[in-house]
Order: structure tokens, then C-alpha cells, then sequence
């Protein structure tokens, strides 16, 4: 196999004195400190220039700025305050005619009783102890059941249906408690206490002589401007509200209620029933 011979030029090697060395790294370290200097002098006077000469030009630019736009968003926030007031305005009479149409639409006729076996446990473990609240519109009733706990097994619960619900008014609601109805869902579920006991769940509620007063106090506000709803309003003047009746009841759906695009049923009925325009 041949092979060529590839001819490298050689490099030109300096010359150098040890003098020379000295004298050109003198001249560096001359020549870094004039570096040194200049980058000094140069930056004080940037920022000469950018503080002194410019920097308050720049601050009163600002401020004047800064002034135009408070005195801008001040005019702003009048408009939109004073919007929002006409607005809240005009909506009490909207909120006014909901609850209205709310309290027009409550229903009567499903009963509202609690039976004394109508409460059942796991276990079966109940004791009525009768009505706290037997109202046209209210009924609450209060048993001692056993729950799930290992200690205080036994509980003072208080359940009760009513005619108003929400949106009207929430009722006390407690999830989890250990207790099933054999009848129509309850509203109000409420544990009051708990004791390993159940003698001194009675003796505490024997104490407890104001055990319904804040509930009958809210329940009365509500009897009473559902009376005068009642007597001050009928469906047909609020016609114009309402898209959907009822065939078979006075509950409807108005143009507050979302229906989804499809034909609401009314579920007071079993099997539900479609509402009709």
C-alpha cells in the first residue's frame, strides 16, 4: 500500500528574553489598572446621567402618570359603584318576585306527618319521644336511637318535615346519622345530643325549655309572609313568569329555573308527570 509523506510547515518560535517578559507583563498590569479606571469613571457617569440628570425627569413622568390614572380609575369606580347600586335596586324587585312564586308553588297537600315507626337503626333500636314542633306547616319529632359509636351509643335526634325548604330557608341537615325513614324523605335531621345513657338524654331535654324557641321564631316569620303571599298574590298576575304547570298540582317552573331544554317533570307525582305549557 503507498503511502505519501505529508510535509507540516513548522511553526515560527518567537524569540523571548527573560527582560522582555517582565517588561510586557509590566505593561499588562499598567494596561488592566487603565481598564480598571475607566470602567470606573464611566460607570459613575452613567449613572450620573441615568439618576441624576434623568432619574427625577423620569419620577415626575411617572408620578404625572400615576396621577392621571388614580383620578381615571377614581371616575371608574363612581360609574361602576353607582351601576351597581341601580343595579342591587332593580334586583330586590326580581328576589321579591322569586321568593313570591316560591311560596306560590309550595305545596299543601303532602302530608307532613311522622308516624312513630316511621324512624328505623340498624339494629332496630328506637324511642319516640313525640312532637317538639306540631305546626300546619312543621312537624318535628324527637327519638333516642343508638348509633355507631362505641362510647355515648345512644343519641337524641330531632326530624321534622315542613313546608318550606330551600331556597326559602335551610334546615339543620346532619349527614351520616345512623337512621332511615320508612316514609317521605325527611328536611331536618339534627343530632341534638349524645350519652351512654338514654335516661339522661331524656332529663337533659326536660331542662331544655328552649329547646325550639329559635326554630318556631324563624318558622313564624315564615308562616306569616307565606299567609300574606298568599293573600296578596294569585298565579295568574305573575303569568308572564311562569313556562311550565303542572297538569295535576299548582307547582310550576318559571323563567328563573333552569330546565335543560327539555320538558321538566313535576316529581310530587309518582310516576313523575310533564309539565305543560
Amino acid at each position: 500500500m503507498d503511502t505519501q509523506t505529508v510535509m507540516v510547515e513548522p511553526k515560527n518560535i518567537l524569540k523571548v528574553t527573560a527582560a522582555q517578559v517582565l517588561s510586557e507583563r509590566k505593561l499588562i498590569e499598567e494596561l488592566s489598572q487603565a481598564r480598571d479606571e475607566a470602567r470606573r469613571v464611566r460607570s459613575d457617569e452613567i449613572d450620573r446621567v441615568k439618576w441624576d440628570v434623568y432619574g427625577a425627569k423620569i419620577r415626575a413622568i411617572e408620578e404625572e402618570r400615576d396621577n392621571e390614572i388614580r383620578a381615571l380609575e377614581a371616575v371608574r369606580d363612581k360609574a361602576i359603584a353607582e351601576k351597581e347600586r341601580e343595579i342591587e335596586r332593580h334586583q330586590t324587585v326580581i328576589t321579591q318576585a322569586k321568593r313570591i312564586l316560591e311560596m306560590l308553588r309550595l305545596s299543601e297537600t303532602e302530608s307532613l306527618d311522622i308516624s312513630e315507626d316511621e324512624v328505623t337503626t340498624r339494629d332496630g333500636t328506637v324511642e319516640n319521644l313525640g312532637y317538639l314542633i306540631n305546626d300546619l306547616y312543621m312537624k318535628i319529632r324527637l327519638f333516642i336511637i343508638t348509633n355507631r359509636k362505641p362510647k355515648n351509643r345512644y343519641s337524641l335526634i330531632a326530624v321534622g318535615r315542613s313546608v318550606f325548604d330551600e331556597p326559602l330557608v335551610k334546615h339543620p341537615y346532619d349527614y351520616g346519622v345512623n337512621v332511615w325513614t320508612t316514609g317521605r324523605r325527611f328536611s331536618i335531621l339534627r343530632v341534638l345530643r349524645e350519652s351512654h345513657d338514654p335516661e339522661l338524654l331524656k332529663k337533659w331535654l326536660s331542662l331544655r325549655k328552649d329547646l325550639a324557641t329559635e326554630t318556631l321564631a324563624e318558622y313564624e316569620r315564615l308562616k306569616q309572609e307565606y299567609v300574606m303571599v298568599k293573600q296578596q298574590y294569585k298565579v295568574e298576575e305573575l303569568a308572564e313568569l311562569i313556562l311550565w304547570k303542572c297538569p295535576q298540582c299548582n307547582n310550576f317552573m318559571t323563567i328563573f329555573d333552569y330546565c335543560g331544554g327539555e320538558t321538566p317533570k313535576c316529581y310530587r307525582h309518582e310516576p313523575h308527570v310533564d309539565m305543560v305549557r
